[in-house]
């Protein structure tokens, strides 16, 4: 009984800075990376991406899990099903060519529309929302709601903010799963190129998550 209590007295941990902002986590469950600044930092390791906010000197701190590693959830399936789909119908035709067959929907349509139907078309590419609004326009406010629950829509605000406050950190990279994108975003930071990739991910990222989120809508309805 004592043996077991004294089985592991000792834990192994030990930071590595490897460059400013960037520092390697070594212990006895593995190796992990932290990249940013304190009260803002993006932690990655076998277990997952994690998100670290906090007011540096306040005690206030906030860590937030972004996604795993190795698990294949829900959203990745969505994402694979709807890549295949589309593989298939580029076969026959091209994704340009298909998307200039669907239905348009002008400004003055769009404004004619319940607040909740326009929030949630703006989730969608520009050019698939007319198509999309075919799809849903049956639907009560209630169960569109419902519905962007269901098929794991995400909001464009949300990422445009990550984008905002965080993407020095590469946080909306990580966010969307280019986890080698944003370490290649991490490492040109100091350079110039870095500041201007971080205002250029601001409309980028939510165009990427508009089409996600197409994805994973066409993939829940069975139209992919």
């Amino acid at each position: 009984m004592a043996r077991s209590a004294f089985k592991n007295p000792f834990k192994f941990r030990k930071r590595v800075k490897i460059a400013p902002g960037i520092t390697v986590n070594l212990s006895k469950s593995g190796v992990s990376a932290t990249v940013g600044v304190k009260g803002a930092s993006v932690n990655v390791g076998k277990k997952g991406t994690y998100l670290n906010t906090g007011i540096p000197g306040t005690g206030i701190y906030s860590r937030t899990k972004i996604s795993d590693f190795g698990k294949s959830t829900k959203t990745d399936q969505y994402i694979t099903d709807s890549q295949s789909s589309l593989s298939s119908l580029e076969s026959i035709e091209t994704t340009e060519q298909l998307i200039d067959t669907f239905p348009k929907l002008s400004f003055m349509e769009m404004s004619r529309l319940t607040h909740t139907r326009q929030v949630f078309l703006y989730k969608f590419p520009k050019q698939l929302q007319g198509y999309t609004h075919t799809l849903i326009e049956n639907l009560s406010d209630a169960e569109l709601k419902a519905l962007t629950k269901s098929a794991n829509v995400k909001s464009i605000y949300g990422i445009i903010l990550i984008s905002i406050f965080f993407g020095f950190i590469a946080a909306d990279r990580f966010y969307l799963g280019n986890f080698f994108i944003g370490i290649i975003k991490l490492i040109s930071m100091p350079l110039g190129i870095g500041v201007l990739w971080w205002i250029a991910d601001i409309y980028f990222c939510h165009k990427i998550q508009q089409q996600k989120n197409y994805s994973r809508l066409m993939t829940y309805l069975g139209k992919l």
